[in-house]
Formats: structure tokens, C-alpha cells, sequence
């Protein structure tokens, strides 16, 4: 099966006069460029593109990327547009008990206290002082989601791929909404005084420790032992 790409950076535009870009950062880690020589370049509809980076430097909120063989602003702009992305293996690692936004989302999340499933994480939003919140849709077809939530707990089922095969010279790169190189975090240890009310047939549930059971990334499902009431706000 194709490893999993992600992307770290879209290009934006050129800079300067002899082929540099200069790319908007999907990453927390902008300084392991100076590791990360080889990048895999895809756009839908064009061509997938491996590049050999020389040079890179802060520019603004940018980052400016110099690449060999890109040696005019004419050779520049054909790049714009594009993703630049690395294996996914090649993430960097984060300490235990810390996660990827990107890991989050897509997870069923269970109540243990009633084994109901409460449906999918759709996003995760932060507040300045609050724990993280997961944005936590109901599953139109809960039936469904129950089953594939069993099936990838038993140790035989392999988790489902989420990323396109980039490596493949025609194939598309993943979208950053799937999987982006963000700074991890950890769940807060207390949860907040109070939370906005949600939309209906969805929940915003505090990713806190004490109401943590289980996270297994592995198999897209995070187990919480809820407050009474809270799925009702």
C-alpha cells in the first residue's frame, strides 16, 4: 500500500530574479527544511514534481524556497500553485499523550458511559486560556459508523488510508485539510468555565484529561467518559 503524504507548504508566488518561491507554511517546524532536501510537488491536474531544495529563509509570513534548477522567474512560475509535501513517516514525532490535529480529525468518539456513539470529529477549535474543543459531528448513519469503528479495533483490520498514492508520477497530492505538519498539542487538564452553544447534531466536547479514557489514533476512535448533560448544551 502507498505511504501517505503530507504537505508542509503551498507555493504562493515568485521572488526575486533568480527562481525563488515564496510559499505559505503548513508547518509548525519550518526549521527542519534544512533536513528536508528532497520534497515531492503536486498540483490537481498537473503533473507530480520532485524537487531538490538549496536555500530556504524566512520572508514576512512566507518562507522563500530556492530549488535547483530553478534558475529564472520564468522557471518560478509554473510552481505556483503547488504542494509541497513529504512522506508522512517523515512527520516529525510528537511526545507521547500529544496529537496531530490532523490525526483527530475523522475519529468516532464514544461515550463509555452509555457505549453510544456520538459521531465523527470534524475539527478542533482552540480559545485563548480554554482547553481544545473537538468539534464533534453526529453520524448521519450511525449504524454504519458503528461497524467500521469494530472493525478497525479488531487487531486483524487494517485502518483506512486517508491519503492519495503522491508518489505515483500522476497522482494527486493529498489536500492540506487532510493532513498538515501543525505543532501537536495535549489535552488540557481542566476543562473551561463555560462553552458556546453548538449547531444542532453537533458537539463541542473539551478534549480534557479527566474525561479521556482512550485515544487510539490507529484506529480513529477516542473514548470519553462524559459529564451528564454536556451532550445536551
Amino acid at each position: 500500500m502507498p505511504e501517505p503524504f503530507i504537505t508542509i507548504a503551498l507555493i504562493r508566488k515568485t521572488q526575486g530574479r533568480h527562481g525563488e518561491v515564496a510559499a505559505q507554511l503548513f508547518t509548525d517546524f519550518p526549521e527542519r527544511f534544512s533536513e528536508r532536501k528532497h520534497l515531492v510537488a503536486g498540483k490537481p491536474g498537473a503533473p507530480t514534481r520532485q524537487l531538490e531544495l538549496e536555500h530556504f529563509w524566512p520572508h514576512k509570513d512566507l518562507i522563500v524556497l530556492k530549488f535547483a534548477g530553478i534558475d529564472s522567474i520564468n522557471d518560478a512560475e509554473p510552481l505556483i500553485g503547488y504542494e509541497l509535501q513529504v512522506p508522512a513517516s517523515e512527520r516529525t514525532q510528537l511526545d507521547e499523550g500529544t496529537f496531530y490535529i490532523s490525526d483527530l480529525i475523522g475519529c468516532s468518539v464514544f461515550d463509555v458511559a452509555t457505549s453510544r456513539l456520538i459521531g465523527l470529529v470534524s475539527d478542533v477549535q482552540f480559545g485563548t486560556g480554554e482547553a481544545p474543543v473537538l468539534v464533534v459531528k453526529e453520524s448521519v448513519d450511525a449504524d454504519a459508523a458503528e461497524q467500521r469503528s469494530s472493525a478497525v479495533e479488531q487487531p486483524d483490520s487494517a485502518p483506512e488510508q486517508r491519503s492519495s498514492a503522491v508518489e505515483q508520477p500522476d497522482s494527486a497530492p493529498e489536500q492540506r485539510s487532510s493532513a498538515v505538519e501543525e505543532r501537536g498539542f495535549s489535552p488540557a487538564s481542566t476543562a473551561p468555565a463555560d462553552r458556546a452553544l453548538a449547531p444542532a447534531k453537533e458537539h463541542l466536547i473539551p478534549f480534557v484529561e479527566r474525561y479521556i479514557q482512550k485515544t487510539d489514533i490507529t484506529a480513529k476512535r477516542i473514548e470519553m467518559l462524559l459529564p451528564e448533560g454536556l451532550l445536551d448544551l
